[in-house]
C-alpha cells in the first residue's frame, strides 16, 4: 500500500466584478480544499463583495478589498504581495476565478506534482456555453432570474473542453510578482497531469449583458485580455447547442476532442533544463 502524501495548503487568489449570481457557489466549492481564499473586488455594482464578506464566517474566505480599478490578471499580484508571508515553501497558490468549479479535490495531484519537482499545474477547461436552446428557455419563461438560486451545474449543460491555462503554482519565498505581468517570474516546471475545471463565464442574458459591458470598459482602459471584444452585443456569445457536448449531470465523463484541447508542456529540452535548475537552486 502506497503511503499517503501530505495534503498541501492552497491559497486562492480571486479577482471579481459583478459576479453576485455565482460567487457564493464558487466560494462554497473552493472552501472544500482551500486553506484561505482572498477576494479582491474590482468595483462591483451588485452584491458581489457583500456576498464574499458573508462567507468570511467560515474562516477560510477573506474579503480583502473593493476598489474601482480596471481588470488585468496581474492585479492578483496585489493579493499575493499582501499575503505571501502567510505561505510557506510547499504551499500552492491558485488563480481562482469567480466562475470556476472543481469537482475533485486537487490537493492529491498537487502533492504528487511536488514530489516530481513540478511546480505549475494547468487546467483542462470545461467551457460551458449559453446556447440557442438556453435562450429559448429564457424567452418562453421556463428559466428566469429566480433560477439563479439553483446550482449553476444544473442550469448550464452545454460544453466543450477546448482550453488550458496555468491554475496552480507552488510557493517559494523567493517568488517575485510584478503587477504588470499575469504571473510571478520563474514559476518552474509544468506538471504533466492537468486538473479539470468547470468554467461558466456566460450564464443568463442579464449577466451576459453586464459582463460584455464590463469587458468592453476594461478593454478601453487598456486590458489586453479582452482585445477580442468588439461591441456591447451579448448575443454575439450565443452558441448552437447542436455544436456542443451535453453534460447529463452526476459523475460526468467529459468528452474531449484531442484536436481541440491545446497542449501545455514546453519542449523536452527546456523542461529538463528547468527541472535541473530548480532542483539545484531551490
Amino acid at each position: 500500500m502506497k503511503p499517503q502524501l501530505e495534503q498541501p495548503r492552497v491559497f486562492g487568489l480571486t479577482l471579481c466584478k459583478n459576479e453576485a449570481d455565482i460567487i457564493g457557489q464558487m466560494l462554497e466549492n473552493a472552501s472544500r480544499f482551500c486553506h484561505r481564499i482572498y477576494v479582491f473586488d474590482l468595483g462591483s455594482t451588485d452584491d458581489t463583495f457583500e456576498i464574499a464578506k458573508a462567507h468570511e464566517k467560515d474562516g477560510i474566505v477573506v474579503a480583502w478589498k473593493k476598489e474601482q480599478v480596471a481588470y488585468h490578471n496581474g492585479r492578483r499580484a496585489r493579493i499575493f504581495n499582501a499575503f505571501k508571508g502567510e505561505a510557506r515553501p510547499g504551499d500552492w497558490w491558485l488563480r481562482l476565478d469567480a466562475d470556476e468549479f472543481y469537482d475533485e479535490d486537487p490537493r492529491p495531484l498537487l502533492a504528487a506534482s511536488a514530489k516530481r519537482h513540478e511546480s505549475v499545474v494547468c487546467s483542462k477547461h470545461v467551457q460551458f456555453y449559453y446556447t440557442d436552446k438556453d435562450y429559448e428557455e429564457w424567452l418562453t419563461g421556463r428559466e428566469s432570474l429566480e433560477d439563479r438560486s439553483r446550482p449553476i451545474g444544473e442550469r448550464r449543460r452545454y460544453y466543450r473542453v477546448n482550453s488550458t491555462e496555468p491554475r496552480f503554482f507552488m510557493h517559494r519565498d523567493s517568488l517575485q510578482w510584478d503587477e504588470r505581468f499575469p504571473w510571478p517570474h520563474r514559476l518552474g516546471v509544468y506538471a504533466r497531469e492537468r486538473v479539470f475545471v468547470r468554467h461558466y463565464q456566460f450564464r443568463d442574458p442579464v449577466q451576459m449583458e453586464l459582463r460584455t459591458l464590463d469587458r468592453l470598459a476594461a478593454k478601453q482602459e487598456g486590458c489586453g485580455s479582452f482585445s477580442h471584444v468588439e461591441n456591447s452585443d451579448w448575443k454575439t456569445y450565443l452558441r448552437k447547442a447542436a455544436d456542443m457536448n451535453y453534460d447529463a449531470g452526476g459523475t460526468a465523463m467529459w468528452k474531449i476532442d484531442p484536436n481541440e484541447l491545446p497542449g501545455h508542456l514546453e519542449p523536452g529540452w527546456r523542461r529538463i533544463a528547468k527541472a535541473v535548475y530548480y532542483r539545484l537552486v531551490h
